[in-house]
């Protein structure tokens, strides 16, 4: 069975983001962010893929979004997260993740 985890950075008072970006920057968060996803595949919103400017290395690179216009050449993009979460998985089967 693949394993899926869930990550999830927000302030206290629920933000996650802050005029196009993190509201803060702790390094030993994104230090345990890259441990735990590299090497496996990782879904993320159009927002936090523009954000970024580019696919997350070592990792395939999911972005989610209703815009049925957007497209990226560094990663697979899907319309809904229910489509996010099969083709991760597909990613994991064929990768040999957990």
């Amino acid at each position: 069975m693949i394993r899926t985890s869930l990550i999830v950075a927000m302030a206290d008072n629920r933000a996650i983001g802050l005029e196009g970006g993190m509201p803060w920057h702790i390094s030993a968060d994104l230090r345990y962010f890259k441990q735990v996803t590299m090497g496996a595949p990782v879904i993320m919103g159009r927002k936090t893929y523009e954000s970024i400017g580019c696919a997350l290395p070592g990792r395939a690179n999911i972005v989610v979004t209703r815009n049925t216009d957007f497209a990226a050449i560094d990663a697979d993009v899907v319309h809904d997260v229910a489509a996010g979460l099969r083709k991760a998985r597909a990613i994991a089967e064929i990768e040999g993740g957990d």
